[in-house]
């Protein structure tokens, strides 16, 4: 049954409340919409005021967008300090329980595609066991965490990470980060 009828018959349903709510959520909207088409736009400058607008007014619904905001940060304006401080801020608040925009953020922060100064491994494997925390079951994200290890030289973590992603997989992935554990033991990405 729907969760508002539950209420309703309930007696618990406040339509007050309810409208407050759904008028947040539509600003919420709004101004993510409209930091995402500056960004899309390559309008930097009014791309940063917007997120800024966006994370003050809510942080939670700007963390669907810190990737974007990231990348920007990080690959169009090349502020690779303020970038990695927003992420190491973000860590433990907004970003605390999104393992999908962390995984998005791991990646770009380790990038063989992202130019060698402005990488950081250490908040690549920050985003990933905070990832691997929030979603404990998920094969994929341990494999990233195992192949960021991997990338840091850290051999024995690798190992160990990939062969948990092993376990947790179904026969097909299973296949596939077996031959990725096998490089590891040979010490090679």
């Amino acid at each position: 049954m729907d969760p508002v009828l539950e209420r309703v018959i309930a007696g618990t349903w406040n339509r007050d409340s309810a409208a407050t709510a759904y008028h947040h959520r539509a600003q919420g909207m709004d101004l993510g919409n409209a930091f995402y088409t500056a960004y899309r736009a390559e309008q930097n400058r009014d791309a940063i005021a917007r997120y800024a607008t966006l994370q003050k007014f809510d942080a939670e619904y700007a963390a669907g967008y810190a990737p974007h905001y990231f990348k920007l940060l990080l690959l169009r304006e090349r502020r690779r300090d303020e970038a990695y401080a927003f992420v190491r801020t973000e860590l433990d608040r907004s970003l605390r329980d999104r393992p999908g925009e962390l995984v998005r953020i791991a990646t770009m922060a380790a990038d063989t595609t992202t130019p060698p100064p402005l990488r950081d491994l250490d908040v690549a494997l920050a985003c990933m066991q905070r990832a691997a925390l929030a979603s404990p079951n998920d094969p994929g994200i341990k494999e990233l965490l195992a192949l960021i290890h991997a990338v840091r030289g850290e051999w024995e973590q690798a190992i160990t990470v990939q062969e948990r992603a092993i376990a947790q997989s179904d026969s097909s992935g299973a296949v596939t980060r077996s031959a990725v554990l096998q490089r590891y033991r040979s010490r090679r990405l």
